[in-house]
């Protein structure tokens, strides 16, 4: 089956890590996110892949190439004009030709078991589309979903907060029939002035056509904000290693003897470790370097940052290839981290 996976977007909320780089390339376990919902969708079956660009586009065609690191093939579609959801899957019809295809945006993280079931419910069903739902306290700021036996009844995108009666929301990854296609073409613009997918999915379901429904489990999220970029690692290590206190270590990471690790922990390749405390939920990208004396916990820390001795940091992100100076100190809050980036 093929795939396409919608990474034209600004990602303004997560300011200023996309200052510099696409929200997709943002790393969550020291992945670029979009590899997650690539390696996810690969697991399902999905081998050959349209990825639509835009903001800092480049940047995607070099950190993924042609997929063959991932084991999958990748082209790539520029979307020049931001008109939405639905007109980011529009510019692909030739390329999915008249087949079911998978579809996610770039930003969804989800442990790796979640993407099978889609592509096994389409097949057992041949619905016009199957789409995912996540659950949330209120889903005002994606799409509620009404669903009844797995079969939705209906969508609402962005309904105003406090509004729905479902606590459904659109999870942003589906396998779609064709069909979607002329949805799209008979949908009107948004409110936004946007084609949205949720609204094309909704002419399904006033034409009569099925609409199936899959849970995603345990955890799901687009990453919004910074903060849940802390929130979504832990998970992500605690799901990759079947252990909340789960350890992800390269084999060519540098390790003191006197260092200590409290996972859950991920260290990429080339990381460099004195005598230091890393974790709990800590994150360091490849080729760090912590010097003797390092504090780190609920910290990301991009590649090539270096960590200079006694420096403390908490709730903390620190920016690809910063430096943190000697007995430096920096404590965000959950909801707000500490954002260093020289």
């Amino acid at each position: 089956m093929k795939g396409l996976i919608l990474a034209a977007g600004r990602g303004t909320r997560m300011r200023p890590l996309t200052d510099r780089r696409p929200k997709p390339l943002v790393p969550v376990v020291n992945r670029p996110m979009i590899e997650h919902v690539i390696l996810g969708a690969a697991s399902a079956g999905v081998d050959d892949f349209a990825i639509v660009i835009g903001y800092r586009g480049e940047q995607l065609r070099r950190a993924l190439g042609d997929g063959s690191s991932l084991g999958v093939r990748l082209t790539y579609v520029l979307q020049e004009v931001q008109d939405g959801t639905g007109g980011a899957t529009r510019l692909c019809r030739d390329f999915v030709a008249d087949e079911p295809f998978f579809l996610s945006f770039a930003d969804i993280v989800t442990p790796r078991y979640n993407y099978p079931p889609f592509t096994t419910d389409f097949e057992a069903h041949r619905p016009a589309a199957t789409i995912g739902l996540n659950w949330m306290e209120d889903p005002y700021e994606g799409a509620a979903v009404y669903e009844q036996g797995g079969v939705v009844q209906k969508l609402i995108e962005k309904p105003p907060r406090g509004t729905s009666t479902t606590h459904w929301n659109n999870a942003g990854i589906f396998v779609f029939s064709p069909v979607i296609f002329e949805a799209i073409a008979a949908t009107p613009l948004s409110e936004r002035g946007e084609y949205e997918l949720p609204q094309a999915i909704q002419t399904l379901l006033e034409w009569g056509r099925l609409v199936r429904a899959v849970e995603v489990r345990d955890f799901r999220s687009d990453v919004a904000r910074p903060s849940e970029l802390l929130v979504i690692n832990r998970q992500m290590i605690a799901a990759e290693t079947g252990n909340p206190e789960g350890r992800l270590v390269a084999d060519s990471v540098q390790l003191s003897s006197d260092a200590t690790l409290l996972g859950p922990v991920a260290l990429a390749a080339g990381v460099r470790i004195g005598a230091a405390t890393i974790g709990p939920n800590a994150c360091l990208g490849a080729d760090v370097v912590v010097e003797d004396g390092v504090c780190l916990r609920d910290a990301a820390i991009f590649a090539r940052a270096r960590l200079g001795a006694n420096a403390r940091l908490q709730h903390a992100i620190v920016e690809e290839g910063a430096a943190v100076p000697p007995r430096a100190s920096a404590a965000g809050t959950p909801t707000a981290p500490a954002l260093i980036a020289s």
